[in-house]
Formats: structure tokens, C-alpha cells, sequence
């Protein structure tokens, strides 16, 4: 069994992926892998000091590439306290693999040699320590995640939904809808075209989006656009007009000023009217403007409702589109869940059968050796 967990591999991800207004990215995981590994062996005769011994291992995890392989080793032991050893190996994921060394036993305590050399090989063999590989066996995996937040892509000459797969333009011509746009879907980033990923807040600030969209709902007051949606204002005002958001800016200042100086001729010429005695006239067109002025502002009203109404219903059917994929994705883990337990379930039977089939061959192994032992005696 592994002696530690899964563990993240530092570094960046090794790839991000958009996929509608979400980031997904892809990162390494260090997963320790399980096994066993066996080997049988014995003296050589006339050679007490010489053993050679065979054996084989296999390690795997879930997601991963088993690992099969088989062993040779040999050990000469000088004495109790030094001995030399050669190992060769091959798997199929490491290949080959070849070691050579020399132990050295250092006791520590009561000095037991005069002990040992009373017993047996098979069992001096008992007492010596465990082989284990020389590698610690793990294996990389990938995991995909979904970052926080969302994210909308600009191209020069994409006029899309601002979706990684229909990328839209910037909004050099329509910062009001832009501003409502993000606000409606909560969006946290924009990636534009060279992949950078910059905080939607900065966005509108830097290229003055902010101040672009409080001036189309100023114009919006103004009786030459009373009634108009800010689209409508944008496309009469902006399109083909303008090639910077400075640019931007400025077309709807210049068009402000010029509809305030319009409202200034118009009232210095009412209190014209007035002054020659067309008090009467005045107040009927007074009250006709204020009508239309009214009329005007419900309609507004009616067309801010209609357009809530238009938002909400394709929340709600994005919401409910989000949901159903939501519940497939579901459906397809637990699918591949079940399908996982019972590979896991069909392969531990599997191991259980090998491992009791080898401990039957390990028995019979070691009784034969005692027999021809005891024969020898």
C-alpha cells in the first residue's frame, strides 16, 4: 500500500480551456501507485555463502499504466556484517534497470554472531531484512477543474455573443449594452484578442466604458432620443463613427453639447414669444410638449419593463439549459463511477486469486525444499 497521498505537482496548468463563458484548466497530480512485489531464492550448494533469487512485481492505480516486471539478484555475504549484491531488472515501463552494492551491517547492542552461527541457513535466511524495490513507484495523472468566475472574448471583427466560441467586438460602438451585457451575466474577466485575461472592472474603466454608458442614458433624456433604446442611440450615433474609446467619448460629449445648446434656443426663443404677448399660444404648446413628454416616458417605461421581461426569460432559460447539462454531467460520473467499482471489484478478485494461487506454490516450494533437506540430513 502507498504511504502517502495524491499530491499536486507544481507548476502551471498544463492547458486552459474556454468553453462558452467558463475556464477550464488542466493540471498534474502525483499519484503513488499500489502492488506487490515476490521473489524466491536459496543458497547456492557448496557455495552457503552465495544465494540467488528470483521475482517479479507489478504496480498500478486507477487512471494508469500498470506496471509489470521481473527480477534477478544475487547476494555473497563475507561475513555477518558485509556483503555484496547485484540486482537486474526489467518492466515495461522503466525497462531495464541494474544495480550493484555493498551492505554493511553495523550492530547495534548485545553482539549476536556467535548466535547466528548456530543456526541454520534457512533460518539465518528468516532473520534477515526485508527487499524492497530501489524505486519509489508513482505515476502522473491529469485533472481538469473549473476556474471561478466568468469570461467573455473580444476579436477585431467577431460580432458573436462574447462566448470563447463566438467571440464579439469591442465595444468602441456600444458601451451602454456592453455595461449591461456584464452586469446581467455577471461577468468577472475579459480575454482579449492576444489571450490576456483582464479583470472586466479594469476593462471599462481604462477604456472609459463606464463614463461612455452614463452619457447614452443622459442622452436618453433629451427630446430627440425620448422613447429610444440605447442600442438604437449607439447605432444612430456611433456606428462607423468613431475607431478609439476616447473616440467614443467624445462623439456622445459633442452630441450632448449640441442637443443642451438646442434646449438653450429653444427656451430663449420661448421667453421671446412670451415677451410679445404670446403668453396663451405658449402655454398651449407648454402643455402639449409636457403631454408628448409624458406619453413618451411611459412608453419608456413600457419598454424598460418589456426589456426586464425579455432578460429575465432568457436567464431562466439559460439557468435551465445550465441545469439539464448539469444533470447529464451527473448521470455520466455516476455511470462511469459504477462502471469503475465493478472493474476495481472484478480485478481485486483477480489479484485475491493470484496472490492465494503463488502462497499455494510458495507452500509447496518450501516443503519440498524441506524434504529434500531432511533427506540430505
Amino acid at each position: 500500500m502507498p504511504l502517502s497521498s495524491p499530491k499536486d505537482i507544481k507548476g502551471g496548468p498544463l492547458k486552459k480551456q474556454y468553453i462558452g463563458y467558463e475556464l477550464y484548466e488542466t493540471t498534474q497530480k502525483e499519484i503513488p501507485l499500489t502492488g506487490l512485489d515476490y521473489e524466491i531464492g536459496r543458497t547456492v550448494p557448496g557455495l552457503e555463502d552465495l544465494s540467488l533469487y528470483a521475482g517479479g512485481y507489478h504496480f498500478g492505480a486507477h487512471h494508469s499504466k500498470g506496471m509489470n516486471g521481473g527480477r534477478f539478484r544475487s547476494v555473497y555475504a563475507f561475513n555477518d556484517y558485509v556483503s555484496v549484491n547485484a540486482e537486474f531488472q526489467y518492466d515495461n515501463i522503466r525497462k531495464y534497470s541494474n544495480f550493484f552494492g555493498v551492505c554493511l551491517t553495523i550492530p547495534i547492542g548485545d553482539d549476536d554472531s556467535k548466535k547466528r552461527k548456530k543456526l541454520s541457513p534457512l533460518e539465518r535466511r528468516m532473520t534477515s531484512e526485508v527487499i524492497r524495490d530501489v524505486d519509489i513507484v508513482s505515476n502522473a495523472v491529469k485533472v481538469t477543474h473549473k476556474k471561478e468566475g466568468k469570461y467573455i472574448h473580444i476579436r477585431n471583427g467577431q460580432t458573436g455573443n462574447y462566448t470563447a466560441e463566438q467571440p464579439g467586438q469591442d465595444p468602441l460602438e456600444t458601451p451602454d449594452t456592453f455595461k449591461n451585457f456584464v452586469e446581467a451575466n455577471n461577468i468577472s474577466f475579459v480575454v482579449d484578442e492576444g489571450g490576456n485575461v483582464i479583470p472586466v472592472s479594469y476593462y471599462m474603466q481604462a477604456n472609459k466604458i463606464e463614463e461612455s454608458s452614463q452619457l447614452v442614458k443622459e442622452l436618453s433624456t433629451y427630446p430627440k432620443y425620448l422613447g429610444k433604446e440605447a442600442e438604437e442611440i449607439e447605432n444612430e450615433l456611433l456606428t462607423g463613427n468613431t475607431t478609439s474609446f476616447d473616440g467614443t467619448k467624445d462623439v456622445l460629449l459633442k452630441e450632448r453639447e449640441q442637443l443642451k445648446a438646442l434646449r438653450l434656443e429653444e427656451e430663449q426663443a420661448q421667453g421671446d414669444d412670451e415677451a410679445h404677448g404670446g403668453a396663451e399660444r405658449n402655454l398651449s404648446k407648454e402643455a402639449e410638449r409636457e403631454s408628448l413628454i409624458v406619453a413618451l416616458a411611459e412608453m419608456e417605461v413600457l419598454r424598460a419593463e418589456e426589456k426586464r421581461t425579455r432578460v429575465a426569460l432568457w436567464k431562466k432559460t439559460e439557468d435551465l439549459r445550465l441545469a439539464a447539462e448539469e444533470a447529464d454531467r451527473q448521470k455520466k460520473i455516476k455511470e462511469a463511477e459504477a462502471l469503475r467499482l465493478a472493474a476495481e471489484e472484478a480485478d481485486r478478485q483477480l489479484k485475491l486469486k493470484q496472490a492465494e494461487d503463488k502462497r499455494l506454490a510458495a507452500e509447496e516450494a518450501d516443503r519440498q525444499l524441506k524434504l529434500k533437506e531432511a533427506e540430505d540430513k
